[in-house]
């Protein structure tokens, strides 16, 4: 049944991750539709990788946040499809951090963080340059962000040290 659905959305491949017994050292694999073709696009050094994103608009590209498990230094990686495709390490951050959302087009990707002081942070990291700028800094319970599908607004959900939980809506520009 799984199958017949993927070939209704006339998906080409699947994209997933799995470790192996409980290590939480995920690879990730590309299988065509059909069952045919696995391939562990990340054959290399033991990392916990974690979900990807793949960008609307790059359809053979994929972006995630990874990290050794012998340190909590966090990257963001931007990686090809394809197998043996390039591995780019477009961020780094000292502590732990991911990615929460990309662009369609893969330019830029919205990076959550803890914040040295508590709480957490919200970053837009330009894939390109490989620099961050803040986009929130709350003391208070920040739960994660994302894009609207015009990439012209960043929703950051809170609770803004209170029970009352909030999604707001911000120029992304601004």
């Amino acid at each position: 049944e799984l199958l017949t659905r993927i070939h209704e959305f006339k998906l080409k491949r699947i994209v997933f991750r799995k470790d192996a017994g409980a290590d939480e050292n995920f690879h990730i694999f590309v299988i065509d539709a059909d069952g045919s073709g696995l391939v562990d696009l990340t054959p290399t050094e033991p990392l916990w990788r974690d979900s990807p994103l793949l960008p609307r608009d790059r359809p053979a590209l994929m972006v995630y946040g990874a990290r050794k498990p012998t340190d909590y230094a966090s990257m963001l990686v931007v990686q090809s499809l394809d197998r043996g495709g390039e591995t780019r390490v477009a961020y780094r951050e000292s502590g732990p951090g991911t990615i929460v959302d990309v662009l369609p087009d893969a330019s830029h990707a919205l990076w959550y963080r803890e914040a040295a002081t508590g709480g957490h942070e919200l970053s837009e990291i330009d894939i390109a340059a490989g620099t961050a700028r803040p986009i929130a800094h709350e003391e208070a319970l920040l739960t994660t962000g994302a894009y609207s599908a015009d990439g012209t607004r960043i929703y950051i959900a809170t609770d803004h040290g209170s029970e009352t939980h909030v999604v707001e809506a911000r120029d992304r520009t601004t």
